[in-house]
């Protein structure tokens, strides 16, 4: 993903929550340091921890929506994907 990223046109990332691994390092490293690291390079915004894809209850996000994402107020607001 951090390779084809910029070259793609993807302008942020939104990542879900990743039950399990809440409290798991390895070497010191926690999920949250992992991904940080591997995608702050991209110099794009990246938002997390929202109920998608894994958990109790997670909600669905379609693949190629368009979305309007609000790093300041943490917030993912999906278009209605065209017909």
């Amino acid at each position: 993903m951090a390779r084809r990223t910029c070259r793609d046109g993807r302008r942020a990332i939104v990542l879900g929550r990743f039950p399990g691994f809440e409290d798991y390092t390895d070497r010191g490293w926690h999920l949250t340091d992992v991904l940080r690291d591997r995608l702050s390079p991209l110099d794009i915004p990246i938002l997390g921890g929202l109920e998608l894809g894994h958990g109790p209850d997670p909600h669905a996000a379609p693949l190629g929506t368009t979305a309007e994402l609000d790093t300041h107020t943490g917030t993912l607001t999906l278009s209605s994907p065209a017909s």
